[in-house]
């Protein structure tokens, strides 16, 4: 792949973060859904529904990271974020149903969502917590969503737990799960290794961009990328 493949005209692209970075273009290891942590044994794949798409295959990786769409589809779109981020949200809302129709449910693209804590937004550990523990039971991609909607109130993400058909007891008990922490660690680490530092970054295929851009330019980048694999 070009190592230049995300060189982006600064003239026409407007790039947005929750802290107003500068913007930065980096190569670095894509993320795979084959990455194994040793010790970390793979979580199957299962079916969630999206408002809106259709069902979608997910699945919940050793590094702590939900990835969604067909494990055969070729390039990677990691995205750090975080459900407190204005920007994230925008992304969430505009960017990712689209994303979804055009390179989703192709089977072309799968959509790495990690979240990275930041300590302006003190409510990430449970919003992040509540986001592993529902894709441990295969909604992880709904509650993503829900997530940007709630309050960080214990209660509250509980009843959207229920609302999503899942045990609220159970669901109590891993968000304070040692394993639950320990894979919120990973995360950490992963983000820590790829120098990530603000929110929304995004990885394609191992290119790092940080801010969000036009969907139109985002879509460019994937479009490219699929060209050249083939």
């Amino acid at each position: 792949m070009k190592k230049n493949v995300l060189l982006l005209c600064a003239g026409t692209l407007l790039l947005f973060s929750c802290t107003r970075p500068p913007v930065t273009n980096e190569t670095l290891p894509a993320v795979q859904a084959d990455e194994q942590k040793e010790g970390s044994p793979g979580i199957p794949a299962t079916a969630s529904p999206f408002t809106g798409t259709g069902a979608l295959p997910e699945r919940l990786l050793p590094t702590g990271i939900l990835e969604v769409g067909a494990e055969h589809a070729s390039i990677v779109l990691l995205t750090f974020t975080n459900h407190s981020c204005r920007y994230c949200l925008e992304f969430e809302e505009d960017y990712i149903p689209r994303l979804v129709e055009d390179f989703v449910k192709p089977g072309k693209l799968r959509l790495q969502i990690s979240i990275l804590k930041l300590r302006k937004y003190p409510e990430s550990v449970l919003f992040a917590n509540a986001l592993l523990c529902a894709a441990e039971r295969g909604k992880g991609f709904p509650m993503h969503t829900k997530l940007f909607e709630l309050s960080p109130d214990r209660r509250v993400i509980l009843d959207a737990a229920g609302s999503l058909s899942m045990d609220t007891e159970q669901f109590g008990a891993c968000l304070d799960a040692m394993e639950t922490a320990e894979m919120l660690g990973r995360q950490s680490v992963l983000a820590d290794t790829l120098g990530v530092e603000y929110v929304p970054t995004f990885f394609y295929d191992g290119e790092k961009a940080v801010g969000l851009p036009a969907y139109a330019d985002m879509r460019g980048t994937i479009e490219t990328l699929l060209r050249e694999m083939r």
